[in-house]
């Protein structure tokens, strides 16, 4: 996994200014969901969320059909 710093600080400084997490996610494939419905699932399941209405924007790359959400 490769992380790219300034990226990620800038990321985090959104988050901050805004009050939500911001996140990019790349994935292989989204084996049998839709772009949207892996999103979602993601976001839910790996402790995403700002405050106590967890907040946030995520974006989703499926690599290997170049689908987004």
């Amino acid at each position: 996994m490769r992380h790219f710093p300034q990226f990620l600080e800038k990321l985090e400084d959104i988050s901050q200014k805004r009050k939500c997490d911001v996140a990019v996610v790349t994935v292989e494939s989204l084996g049998n969901k839709s772009a949207t419905a892996y999103a979602d699932d993601f976001y839910d399941y790996n402790g995403y969320g700002y405050g106590v209405n967890d907040d946030g924007i995520l974006l989703l790359i499926s690599m290997e059909k170049h689908d987004w959400a």
